[in-house]
């Protein structure tokens, strides 16, 4: 049976941040975990691969993350609340598909939030979208994981309508508004090209082409590496003096050393993520990418 599930473990929770006067950062991450999935490993390697998982999104030090290829809530929970208790991820937006198997995405958090849609829309592997409240300041994050090549059309599509005209309908002041997640392309791919034409603004990335990417695969045996993990803020964000606002250069993509290696491909040696080649079980072909932002407290 499909269903939604928005947990708010608060009888388990250790005390939130309480909000006093002044700003505070507020730490927003997105990693693609890749195949968190209970069917595909022995328990040996789920907890190994749990481990590890841990292990990064620790050092990411988020108090919103976005998460995708999750499998079962089970799994989920696992991960979030067992492994990464101390990090308080109480509120969490995820769907029970009924199927062990199925990639899905999850929204966490440390503070509370209305849910506002999660659904699997065409040309993605799903769309979370959460609504928090900073000061009595509305802030929308979307996490999406869009499909590759042409299929991201749909996606770019359905993200078009609900940043143009969905969520601006919803309140009566400027949209501001975080969109993380794996959007299966560069930015010339479908998504990020109707994101900007939307209004929008990329905010991760680096100047220097060499580590300009964020996953990588082989194709016909030949490495490929690109930016697939993209982290877009609305114009009310970058405004500086805005009561909610981006801080500049914080969005980044996230190489820790032990998730990074080198590895001769084509005779070359090239850097290379650490992840699961099938008997290693490592962590994921996706570096993770946060930012950061000031809110009221």
């Amino acid at each position: 049976m499909r269903r939604t599930l928005l947990v708010s473990l608060l009888l388990l929770a250790a005390p939130l941040a309480t909000l006093a006067q002044g700003n505070r950062e507020l730490r927003i991450g997105f990693w693609n975990v890749e195949r968190l999935i209970e069917g595909r490993y022995s328990r040996d390697q789920i907890s190994t691969k749990l481990k590890k998982d841990a292990k990064i999104i620790k050092a990411l030090r988020s108090d919103i993350l976005g998460l995708a290829e999750v499998g079962s809530p089970e799994l989920l929970d696992k991960l979030l609340q067992k492994k990464l208790k101390k990090m308080n991820f109480v509120h969490v937006l995820a769907k029970d598909t009924g199927d062990d198997q199925a990639i899905d995405i999850a929204l966490a958090s440390r503070f509370p939030f209305e849910p506002v849609l999660l659904e699997r829309p065409e040309g993605t592997l799903g769309l979370a979208v959460g609504r928090f409240e900073f000061g009595g300041k509305p802030l929308y994050v979307a996490i999406v994981h869009a499909q590759p090549g042409e299929a991201g059309t749909a996606a770019a599509e359905r993200l078009t309508r609900l940043v143009t005209e969905e969520l601006p309908a919803r309140e009566s002041e400027p949209l501001r508004l975080v969109v993380l997640g794996d959007f299966g392309g560069d930015e010339s791919s479908p998504l990020p090209a109707a994101l900007i034409a939307a209004g929008l603004e990329a905010s991760v990335g680096s100047p220097d082409e060499e580590f300009r990417w964020s996953h990588a695969w082989r194709e016909d045996g030949k490495p490929r590496r690109e930016l697939h993990d993209h982290i877009f803020i609305s114009k009310t964000l970058a405004d500086q003096e805005a009561p909610v606002r981006w801080i500049p250069g914080s969005s980044r993509i996230r190489r820790f050393p032990y998730h990074s290696e080198t590895q001769t491909i084509g005779g070359h040696k090239i850097e290379w993520p650490v992840e699961d080649y099938g008997v290693v079980l490592g962590f994921s072909d996706h570096y993770p990418v946060s930012c950061r932002l000031l809110v009221p407290r």
